[in-house]
């Protein structure tokens, strides 16, 4: 992992340069999922007469040619929303627009907690790159093991917050012992850093089956990429692993059998959470306590009001939270909960 120090475009389509091998082909993986990330392809989605012609716009757009994945056909999303690997070519703008989409893409989310990321990441191959494409496309096609409940039959592998998260449950072994094509995957964390993944050998040609309690955690990635992003954009130096993610979530698992008034959806386990990474457990603290009981004191409830969801308290959660750090560290009796 390489970190990145006042990150910018520019500083990070340098460190780009830098981590790849300027004599193995290059990719970028671009997931249309949630819409096509170059303006100038947005309608050409509705305009061009089928695949190949949006293709053929894809590759003059980005200046590179592109290699569409075929996901399996349980999966039911329109081909057009199928990810796509742009081949780059270092005398083109394909490296320096890609690294700017992924830029902002992380500075939404660091902002709001949420945003459409587009740009998977920067792959190398001396492969074939469709042959690159279908080891992507297997990895796509979600298998459980028997008696896990779901909907879903998409991993979603263009969206590198899911490789970050599958990489940390499932381990490198996993995932990279499936991509015999691969040299290397590069992407931009959220944390600001360069991650990579290599192939593994031995590799194997058997689909990958992900274990019930790892399905779990993984099942947990909705909540876990929106807390982890907001903890960086409110506190950029804490060291946001997701082990410590999904101990802060785990406790506001808790916190919702205390008060399900207050807990009521995801919204406010991630706000939990977020207050939990940011000032340590305040559960039973008087001033956290008053508010679970009584709702914000600048807004009272009124006798038979519903009570109002804990991420709507958040803000005067934080309040109290940070008065009380400030009260700790004037008083040496008292203790700094954090």
């Amino acid at each position: 992992m390489n970190h990145i120090t006042d990150i910018t475009p520019e500083s990070l389509s340098a460190k780009l340069t830098s981590q790849l091998d300027p004599v193995v082909p290059t990719f970028v993986l671009v997931d249309p999922m949630l819409g096509e990330p170059l303006p100038e392809l947005v309608e050409a989605v509705n305009e061009c007469a089928d695949l190949d012609e949006l293709n053929d716009m894809r590759s003059k757009v980005w200046q590179g040619a592109v290699f569409a994945l075929v996901l399996d056909e349980t999966i039911e999303l329109e081909a057009h929303r199928h990810p796509y690997l742009v081949s780059v070519d270092p005398m083109t703008q394909a490296l320096p627009n890609s690294a700017r989409i992924a830029f902002e893409e992380r500075a939404r989310a660091l902002a709001q907690g949420t945003a459409p990321y587009r740009i998977g990441g920067w792959l190398q191959s001396a492969r074939d790159p469709q042959v690159l494409c279908g080891e992507i496309a297997r990895l796509c096609r979600l298998r459980t093991q028997g008696g896990v409940a779901r909907s879903a039959r998409y991993l979603r592998m263009g969206d590198r917050r899911v490789l970050a998260l599958l990489r940390h449950v499932l381990g490198e072994q996993s995932i990279g012992s499936r991509l015999p094509s691969l040299s290397q995957w590069l992407w931009l964390d959220d944390a600001g850093r360069l991650e990579r993944l290599s192939r593994i050998e031995p590799t194997t040609d058997k689909a990958l089956v992900i274990a019930s309690v790892a399905w779990s955690r993984l099942a947990l990635g909705t909540d876990i990429h929106p807390v982890r992003a907001r903890w960086l954009g409110m506190a950029p130096d804490a060291h946001t692993d997701f082990d410590r993610v999904e101990r802060a979530l785990a406790h506001a698992g808790a916190m919702r059998t205390k008060w399900p008034a207050r807990f009521q959806d995801s919204a406010d386990r991630q706000a939990w959470a977020l207050l939990y990474l940011l000032f340590g457990d305040l559960s039973g603290q008087p001033g956290i306590d008053a508010l679970l009981r009584q709702g914000d004191p600048a807004h009272p409830e009124a006798p038979g009001e519903p009570a109002e969801a804990f991420h709507l308290l958040f803000d005067a959660a934080f309040d109290v939270a940070v008065r009380m750090r400030l009260d700790a560290s004037r008083s040496p009796t008292l203790e700094e909960n954090s």
